[in-house]
């Protein structure tokens, strides 16, 4: 699938501030209120509601989701020692699972077809554009991979089962445990809004 998103210009390397930022739920919702290009805010909630590295879904085909089981099958993740890639399924909400599958409809996608993601630098790019848009100061410490850190975040703060969100994420638990913050920074009203987002996703 073509798109035709602008080229994107190398600018100088800025070492973010706060390496652990991610978006609360108010901020999550003001961020997405501001973008009126429909196609980025498919991007970014796809990016969020999965958890997953920007070349996962970047490398997403369409015969990898599997509607019926809500499930997605990430085939291309980070690389070990053996330089090997690596692949495993996880679960997406029944709300992420309907985004999904009108997408796909409304873009005549074909199962070889991959959902059209943007490089990795456009996409930090926009979305520091979009989050000073939104009013957030500190704007240059956002990046793609803070959707990640965002999720996680959210499923500690519900207190979703380790196991279950190491296994979703991909990544060691000592990995999670140095770069994510604790549950305890959220208020009541925070984690019912998380629950909203998410939807059901690794719900008990």
């Amino acid at each position: 699938m073509e798109n035709n998103f602008p080229k994107v210009v190398k600018r100088a390397y800025r070492r973010k501030t706060n390496l652990k930022r991610f978006f609360y739920p108010k901020e999550w919702s003001k961020f997405l209120s501001v973008i009126s290009n429909e196609k980025h805010k498919f991007f970014f909630e796809v990016l969020m509601h999965t958890g997953a590295r920007h070349n996962e879904i970047k490398n997403l085909k369409i015969r990898d989701i599997n509607f019926e089981r809500e499930q997605l099958i990430l085939n291309i993740g980070k690389t070990g020692h053996t330089g090997k890639s690596t692949s495993r399924e996880i679960q997406i909400s029944s709300w992420l699972n309907n985004r999904l599958k009108a997408y796909v409809k409304s873009n005549s996608l074909g199962k070889l077809d991959t959902l059209g993601l943007p490089s990795v630098q456009y996409m930090d790019r926009v979305m520091k554009e979009y989050c000073k848009k939104a009013g957030m100061d500190d704007h240059q410490d956002f990046s793609a991979h803070n959707l990640r850190k965002t999720l996680e975040n959210y499923l500690i703060a519900l207190n979703v089962n380790v196991l279950a969100i190491q296994a979703h994420m991909g990544h060691l638990l000592d990995i999670a445990a140095a770069h994510y913050v604790a549950a305890s920074l959220f208020t009541s009203e925070d984690k019912v809004l998380i629950r909203q987002i998410i939807d059901n996703l690794l719900q008990k």
